[in-house]
């Protein structure tokens, strides 16, 4: 590779780094240190010193190994200079600071004010840009600018009309409402969909009856993450493809993923049009030009080499990635992320569809809902605010609802946003801090939240009005008729997040009272056979002599570990169920994940039985986090809370546990079983020490919850049981 060096940073206290950097025996070190700027910038943003924050980021295993050295002057931007370096360990200094050691294939160029920064922030670069562009397009788009600042200004008649078929029949009678509502409503509609109430149902209905009456309609299906994308894909591929209809269909994926290419990719698509227009009759009497052009097109790679024999000149990425562009202007059905460079292009490009349906749109920021609105004035949108948020959103809210750190933090930054960054209104709301008028920041911070949260702020403003005013015609509906859980699962989960409005369908209830459940137990003295169990772990306050219960770094528990590995060792899948249970392990915190999956792997013979069980979390995985799990659900689900400590103050103390939306996700995954393992005497003394807590948290949910799980146990629905049942210990 020519330099095959070592990049050592050598950490000390909170703003200075050391580099060394070593080829043939060779040693150079550099001194760097932390601008003050980017330390007062990190104090306005509440968040630790740039040191802590490194080594806080090196050991997050959801982070990508590759970091890139830059300027700091040119953050946001990419540089010839630039170089990746990939993290290869930690060791503690001998005297001093500790040393984190990199690796890379050449060595760093002269920088004036070399910074570090992680390999994916370029990623994150061009999601601004996109946005940016968005929000230039919104400017001269009146109609989705008045009716984003009041939903309610221009609410329109479609007169289309929902037949009542037998599909329709077939749906429970709050989603025949929410249809009704959806079809007959421009230009906004929303939907509340909780755990299990069938939210890609009545997407499905509404594709169908779309095509139904209009073949040559044009839909987009969108939502923030690729894997709500496959999900919505998945769901609709038999509506889509039924009845003999020749709807063209796209799914748009990032080039750099790697995920196998279905009959929909776009890339997959295109190279099977190129083909079959290369070798047509229209081709073969096209000029001679035309036919080199097709010809070459057709034998590209997706990034423009080669693939067929005789090839000299291969087609130039830029056309085929023209003619991709063609195929999403052009189909009937486009599947992609808020996100996508290809919603870009169709901003653009003017483009518009018949109607924009945003599915988990409670998972997404304002900004990344933006792009989907603006291409349709037919606008659908179905979310649930109470499960997970977007991404780092309580951390933004906590900062914007303090205006001054805010008006700090924009003075500090300003040196740090690049060019590319920087568009006519970010530099008016920087002008705004050194104006008069700057007394009006507040409000622009209230607004800011309300933008972050859209979906929240919009629906509970809308289910408000209804509440106030009966009769008004409504753009919102929640559905409350949920088919996948237990009911006893499905009553705790109505009970603590939903004002005890999610009921399950009768035909739901039935099919839990006459069928066997999938899932037995091994041993049901010590795991009992029904819906709910709960191994209440001891509190460690109230323990003599017991260490630590949860320990860092990166939140673990290995009490509870032991206890989840004994629950697997008891579970078995039932011989009279018609296919293989799924099974999925969860918890809110990567690391005990990350230990759950080591110890299973690491004792396959212990647990042979697994094999008899479908993995719940991926094609090959049992465990994973509540982040990666929203919108799936398994057969089984155990579940460790992790927390357990002495911890004063309720956000220190409950951590992941103090967010509703977060344990709402994890105790509604479960069809059959729901095994939790946690601390109940932890979370009981949590709220007679305080109900509201700090910036505002209010953790009352968690006395619902409470009454829930305890109201099954005398239904005899629910066990709870001490760990030592689970292990076959006598209970004194």
């Amino acid at each position: 590779m020519g330099y095959n060096g070592r990049c050592v940073t050598r950490c000390g206290g909170t703003s200075d780094a050391r580099w060394r950097c070593q080829e043939r025996g060779a040693v150079q070190l550099f001194e760097l240190r932390s601008p003050s700027a980017i330390g007062s910038l990190s104090k306005a943003l509440g968040l630790p010193a740039p040191a802590l924050r490194f080594d806080e980021v090196l050991r997050d295993d959801r982070r990508a190994d590759e970091w890139i050295l830059t300027e700091d002057r040119h953050v946001g931007e990419r540089q010839v200079t630039d170089t990746a370096w990939r993290f290869v360990g930690k060791s503690d200094g001998r005297s001093g600071p500790p040393v984190y050691r990199f690796t890379g294939p050449n060595p760093p160029p002269l920088l004036y004010f070399p910074v570090f920064i992680p390999g994916d922030f370029g990623g994150r670069d061009i999601q601004f840009r996109r946005r940016l562009k968005a929000l230039r397009a919104l400017a001269d788009h009146a109609e989705l600018l008045k009716m984003l600042v009041d939903p309610r200004l221009r609410i329109l008649d479609t007169h289309d009309k929902v037949p009542k078929d037998e599909d329709f029949e077939d749906l429970d009678e709050s989603k025949q409402q929410a249809l009704l509502a959806i079809i007959s409503t421009l230009p906004l509609f929303l939907v509340q969909g909780p755990p299990g109430v069938g939210k890609t149902r009545l997407v499905r209905d509404i594709v169908k009856g779309t095509f139904r009456d209009d073949a040559t309609a044009r839909l987009l299906l969108t939502a923030q993450s690729n894997a709500a994308v496959d999900h919505l894909l998945e769901e609709l591929h038999g509506a889509l493809s039924s009845g003999g209809s020749n709807a063209l269909i796209v799914r748009c994926r990032p080039r750099d993923r790697n995920e196998e290419a279905g009959p929909y990719e776009l890339s997959e698509l295109s190279q099977q049009v190129l083909i079959r227009l290369a070798a047509s009759e229209l081709v073969a009497q096209a000029p001679e030009p035309l036919r080199q052009v097709a010809q070459r097109l057709s034998a590209a790679n997706d990034d423009g080499s080669a693939t067929g024999s005789g090839w000299t000149r291969p087609a130039p990425r830029y056309a085929r990635q023209a003619f991709e562009g063609l195929l999403v202007r052009a189909a009937n059905v486009v599947f992609a992320t808020t996100n996508s460079f290809e919603l870009e292009r169709l901003i653009e490009e003017r483009g518009q569809f018949d109607w924009a349906i945003i599915e988990e749109a409670g998972k997404a920021t304002g900004g990344e809902l933006l792009s989907p609105l603006l291409l349709s004035h037919r606008r659908l949108m179905i979310g649930d605010h109470k499960q997970l948020s977007p991404f780092n959103s309580e951390r933004i809210i906590r900062l914007l609802e303090n205006p001054e750190a805010v008006g700090q933090a924009l003075r500090t930054g300003q040196e740090f946003i690049s060019r590319a960054l920087r568009d006519p209104s970010t530099d008016e709301v920087l002008d705004e801090l050194e104006e008069e008028t700057s007394a009006d920041f507040p409000a622009l911070c209230t607004l800011a939240i309300q933008c972050l949260v859209l979906f929240e702020h919009l629906i509970e403003a809308e289910f408000a009005l209804q509440k106030r005013k009966a009769g008004v015609r409504p753009i919102a509906h929640r559905l409350t008729q949920q088919h996948r859980m237990h009911p006893a699962s499905a009553r705790v989960v109505s009970r603590a997040f939903y004002g005890g409005e999610l009921k399950t369908h009768p035909r739901a209830a039935q099919r839990y009272a006459d069928e066997p459940c999938p899932v037995i137990s091994a041993d049901t003295a010590r795991l009992p056979e029904t819906p709910i169990i709960v191994v209440d772990m001891p509190y460690i306050q109230k323990t003599v002599g017991m260490r630590e219960a949860e320990q860092e770094p990166r939140w673990h528990n290995p009490e509870e570990l032991h206890t989840v590995l004994e629950v697997l060792r008891l579970l078995r899948p039932s011989e009279a169920a018609a296919k293989r249970p799924s099974l999925a392990v969860l918890s809110p915190y990567s690391e005990q994940v990350r230990r759950l999956k080591k110890s299973i792997d690491e004792n396959v013979s212990a647990f042979p039985h697994l094999a008899g069980f479908r993995p719940g979390v991926g094609p090959s995985t049992y465990c994973g986090t509540v982040d990666s799990f929203q919108g799936n659900e398994a057969d089984v689900v155990i579940i460790s809370l992790v927390r357990n400590n002495h911890h004063a103050g309720v956000r220190s103390a409950l951590g992941f546990l103090s967010d509703p939306r977060r344990l709402n996700v994890l105790l509604s995954r479960a069809r059959w079983r729901m095994v939790l393992v946690g601390s109940l005497d932890f979370l009981q003394e949590i709220l007679r020490s305080t109900r509201k807590t700090e910036a505002g948290l209010d953790i009352t949910f968690l006395n619902e919850l409470l009454a829930g799980l305890e109201a099954e146990r005398c239904a005899k629905t629910a066990v709870i049981m001490p760990p030592a049942i689970l292990f076959g210990e006598k209970i004194q």
